[in-house]
């Protein structure tokens, strides 16, 4: 079982109520490859924990977005009309160590023969936990080799990303400014700790040295994620509850609602089940949030389930962000 939640610290003040929390026993964790465009984004791609956390995260953002905002600010005539309260830092609280680049030492320390294993011919990316001890690349999920294949990267590879894309989704960067949407720390238990997994995953001179002080214009920089260690343990960790996990993950979003998922749906319904079976922090849902705040920013006349992601990438709005 897996857990990751918000917390907002404003200046030395801890709020300890959180922004937004998610936490996840995931079984199917992945959408594969070849179902994404058939369910009009109302499946959830990716069913960790951190990547619920982001989108609840998204979801609470948008759900601030009006004058009287205690965490957003209102400046009429700009582009991106909101923007965070800038005395507020964002930590994430993950208990286990994100799937990926930063736990390949934890991986191979728990390998019964820890052997490397033969270099693999002909392999465009790496999946999960094989071939451990390849590291700083990129990899995606799920880790097991009898699985469809995604076109999901690791928690690490989604992390590492937001250190300069923010934490911001696409429809939610139409409306909130990227400046200062970053995680300032990340909070992991001190037995999911590796120092030179994490340096390596996200340190300025690991695998970022290429981004490492960079800056794109429009509040998009490089940020250093700070990672943050703590003795207690997840009450329902797997080192406390055992390994085995469950299919059902809980999306909790302060001032919105709170709901289970299974499957990358809402618990109790099908995928392909249409509008109603929708996380609502599901891409298409995110989006119609979007488009019911559209009069303050030029987005185009179409319904919220049938404009494409890419049009919406597309928008002049963001082209800080495709840099």
């Amino acid at each position: 079982m897996g857990a990751a939640c918000w917390c907002c610290s404003p200046g030395y003040e801890y709020w300890n109520d959180g922004v937004c929390c998610t936490c996840g026993r995931t079984g199917m964790k992945a959408l594969p490859a070849e179902k994404v465009a058939v369910v009009e984004g109302l499946v959830l791609h990716d069913s960790h924990a951190e990547v619920l956390a982001i989108r609840a995260f998204n979801r609470y953002l948008l759900s601030e977005c009006h004058p009287n905002s205690t965490v957003l600010s209102y400046n009429p005539g700009q582009q991106p009309p909101y923007s965070l309260h800038p005395h507020i830092l964002l930590h994430l609280y993950a208990s286990e160590a994100p799937c990926g680049d930063a736990s390949m030492e934890l991986i191979m320390s728990r390998q019964e023969d820890s052997t490397p294993w033969p270099e693999p011919r002909d392999q465009v990316h790496f999946r999960g936990r094989g071939y451990f001890s390849h590291l700083g690349i990129v990899r995606t999920k799920p880790g097991r080799a009898d699985s469809p294949e995604t076109l999901s990267k690791s928690c690490t590879d989604k992390l590492s990303m937001r250190c300069g894309l923010s934490l911001l989704l696409t429809p939610t960067a139409l409306l909130v400014s990227p400046e200062g949407v970053y995680i300032s720390s990340m909070v992991i238990p001190e037995s999911e700790y590796s120092e030179t997994a994490v340096t390596r995953a996200f340190g300025k001179n690991g695998r970022m040295v290429g981004v490492a002080g960079a800056d794109w214009g429009g509040g998009y920089r490089w940020h250093e994620m700070r990672i943050v260690t703590t003795k207690r343990e997840f009450e329902f960790s797997r080192r406390r509850a055992g390994p085995k996990g469950c299919n059902v993950s809980a999306v909790v979003v302060k001032g919105v609602g709170e709901e289970t998922v299974v499957g990358g749906v809402i618990g109790g319904r099908k995928p392909g089940a249409g509008w109603k079976a929708g996380s609502m922090i599901c891409r298409a849902k995110l989006w119609a949030v979007v488009k019911e705040l559209s009069p303050v920013i030029n987005v185009p006349a179409k319904s919220a389930r049938k404009i494409s992601y890419s049009e919406v990438k597309a928008l002049p709005e963001l082209e800080a962000r495709r840099k």
